[in-house]
C-alpha cells in the first residue's frame, strides 16, 4: 500500500437522443462509453488480473405515456478485454 501508484486511464462517454418527427411521447436512445488504462502502469500483480480495456453500448427507447409516467426498454452490451 505505500509503494501503490496510480493507473493512468483514458476514456470517454457519449450519448444520443432523438425523437422522430410528429412523435413527440417517444425518443430514442444510443450510447458509447470506453475505460482504456495505460498498459505500462499495469505491474504488480498477475497479468490475468489486469484489465486492459472496458467498452459498453447501449440502445434504448423512452415512450411517454403521460406527463408523470413513462415506460422503456434499453439494451446494454458490456465488453472487458484482459492482458493474457
Amino acid at each position: 500500500p505505500r509503494n501503490g501508484r496510480a493507473i493512468t486511464t483514458r476514456g470517454a462517454w457519449g450519448q444520443l437522443g432523438f425523437t422522430p418527427p410528429g412523435q413527440d411521447k417517444l425518443t430514442l436512445y444510443t450510447s458509447f462509453g470506453i475505460d482504456d488504462p495505460r498498459d505500462e502502469d499495469l505491474m504488480g500483480a498477475p497479468l490475468a488480473d489486469f484489465r486492459e480495456r472496458n467498452q459498453a453500448y447501449t440502445f434504448s427507447f423512452l415512450h411517454k405515456l403521460s406527463g408523470q409516467f413513462a415506460w422503456g426498454i434499453e439494451f446494454r452490451r458490456m465488453m472487458t478485454q484482459f492482458q493474457v
